[in-house]
């Protein structure tokens, strides 16, 4: 357990005023969300120690006093923007710095607001009944949001794909080095999404083949942006719904890769897929890049991993999540697999390497 979840030393000043932070946290949100969006943090910020009134934002942008006012003062009470009564200006904290210029924190705002915000209002349906109730903002048809993420509506789509790229692209160079100093000739990307592993591991060595294994929609992407890259002359494309059907038998393949793909299953899907993948890939060892929310050094990395576990919850499938290491491990254990080699906080994302072989 992370050294961040001990009781918490607080007064009972203190709590309280946390727990309204939580009970009004929509509130701060949209507040938050509509300064970046309507520029008013980035006003403010062009004006750096000088400051700016709110008449000046008002005018500058177009927008009503009234509806500048009542945004920064939610704005004050949540510590983006400061005020100087003598000047009567408004200047940037450090978290309205960050909320209009760190990446990762605009990344996470869009998935929140376009993936999420509505269908977490489901969240009690989703966790009483095992299923993505919040679903139903995108589709009444499907169960799980796989089938789908290709022909999600925009912004969302747009929103879905950059939150999983950011969390999943910086630490492709790292494990690449990796993968590579054992010299593989054929890699299996189980879940390979849009192609953009096979793209990375394609260009970085010309002789390597691989075999993509996913769902007909996401094979469907991925092999137009292997076309588009000239590539498809290394690459198999097996269309496998793994909750329903086998693995076709692989042959000399040296890894299979499965990058943030187990986290989208419950645990008992997680433990059939390794039992599948076991079974069809004789030879080839297992490379597994997953979010463990326990193996975090920073407690902003365990917090984005907790929350986003909700999106799986109320939006994806009911039933997945970021796991912890500790449940995650005994699930390889109990289908055969032993850990070799871990490598943690890969980049950004906070990933670890997980280098498997058969018992």
């Amino acid at each position: 357990m992370n050294k961040y979840y001990s009781e918490a030393k607080l007064s009972a000043y203190e709590a309280i005023h946390e727990a309204q932070k939580i009970a009004l946290g929509p509130f701060i949100f949209q507040a938050s969300r509509s300064l970046v969006k309507l520029g008013i943090l980035n006003k403010i910020e062009d004006q750096a120690e000088a400051g700016l009134s709110a008449k000046s934002i008002s005018e500058d942008l177009s927008l009503p006093l009234y509806g500048v006012k009542v945004l920064l003062d939610m704005g004050l009470s949540a510590g983006i923007v400061w005020f100087d009564p003598e000047t009567e200006r408004y200047h940037l904290n450090k978290v309205g710095h960050f909320l209009i210029n760190d990446e990762m924190t605009r990344v996470n705002m869009n998935f929140a607001h376009d993936v999420n915000y509505a269908g977490l209002a489901k969240l009690d349906e989703a966790i009483t009944d095992q299923k993505a109730a919040g679903l139903g903002e995108f589709s009444k048809e499907h169960e799980t949001i796989y089938p789908i993420i290709s022909q999600l509506p925009e912004p969302a789509k747009t929103s879905w794909f950059e939150f999983d790229h950011f969390y999943s692209d910086n630490s492709f160079d790292r494990v690449l080095d990796k993968l590579f100093s054992f010299k593989p000739k054929k890699i299996v990307d189980i879940g390979c999404n849009t192609g953009k592993w096979a793209l990375k591991v394609l260009n970085y060595d010309k002789d390597v083949k691989m075999i993509l294994v996913d769902l007909p929609q996401q094979i469907a992407v991925a092999k137009e942006n292997l076309k588009k890259a000239g590539l498809l002359e290394r690459v198999e494309f097996k269309e496998v719904d793994l909750l329903s059907q086998d693995i076709p038998q692989i042959e000399s393949a040296d890894f299979v890769f499965m990058s943030q793909f187990l986290d989208c299953f419950s645990d008992e899907q997680i433990k059939m897929i390794l039992s599948k993948v076991r079974k069809s890939c004789e030879g080839a060892s297992l490379a597994i890049l997953e979010l463990f929310w326990d193996r975090q050094k920073h407690e902003t990395a365990s917090f984005v991993m907790n929350a986003t576990s909700l999106y799986f919850t109320a939006m994806a499938n009911g039933c997945s999540r970021f796991y912890s290491f500790t449940d995650f491990k005994s699930y390889l254990s109990e289908e055969g697999f032993n850990i070799d080699e871990q490598v943690d906080q890969i980049a950004i994302g906070g990933h670890s390497l997980l280098l498997c072989s058969k018992k």
